[in-house]
């Protein structure tokens, strides 16, 4: 035991040294540890923000999709959609849809471009029957015809489509049927498709910056 009392000091001053390493590194754990729970918490906490701005934007989406989906029965039992017949109601969609626009930084590009092209739609197919011309509606067709997801040309739009002078609202309204139909069913599975991905924060914005498949195919 003499030389352990002889060493004892050197023993002490380094059960002392790995203490004090033990403690740093124990100190240093916690704070990488704190760091990384910080820096998580921050990004969760941002993920949820864009996540809650993003449902906010999207109830309104689903308010215009509501309104755009409202129909009633016609006398000859024929479907028609409130907003194909109640053209001085069109602007307050059209308002409706600026708000939205105002929002853009929340909403997907699909969607974004799916409201551009309802919108065009019912700019283009109001100043028809106001200016009693089938030519606007007609840009509207022109100007999409391209697409892979083509506006929807019935038998009853190609008879008026070249009509001159006087046109019948009713029967222009019916012969858009089936292309306001798409358009609706391209808004509502839309919103479903983003919904599903809402949780994906960074997919979202990486696709603010350039177009997406869906895009690419459709637009």
């Amino acid at each position: 035991m003499e030389w352990f009392i002889e060493y004892k000091d050197y023993f002490i001053l380094i059960a002392s040294l790995i203490s004090f390493t033990t403690a740093i590194c124990v100190s240093l754990i916690t704070l990488i540890g704190n760091i990384y729970s910080n820096r998580q918490k921050y990004s969760n906490d941002y993920a949820h923000k864009i996540i809650d701005r993003r449902l906010d934007t999207y109830e309104l989406i689903e308010q215009v999709l509501a309104k755009l989906n409202q129909s009633k029965s016609t006398n000859d039992h024929k479907r028609i959609f409130v907003f194909l017949e109640k053209v001085d109601e069109i602007d307050n969609l059209l308002n409706d849809i600026e708000n939205i626009y105002k929002r853009e930084l929340w909403i997907s590009v699909n969607i974004h471009h799916i409201l551009c092209r309802i919108n065009r739609f019912l700019v283009y197919y109001k100043e028809s029957i106001k200016k009693n011309d089938m030519r606007y509606i007609n840009i509207y067709f022109q100007e999409f015809i391209n697409d892979t997801r083509k506006p929807a040309i019935t038998e009853e739009y190609i008879k008026l489509k070249n009509v001159k002078g006087a046109i019948n609202q009713y029967e222009v309204a019916l012969s858009l049927d089936s292309e306001y139909s798409q358009l609706i069913n391209m808004l509502y599975h839309q919103i479903n498709d983003d919904l599903i991905r809402m949780e994906n924060v960074s997919q979202f914005l990486n696709g603010k910056n350039s177009k997406s498949s869906f895009i690419k195919k459709f637009f």
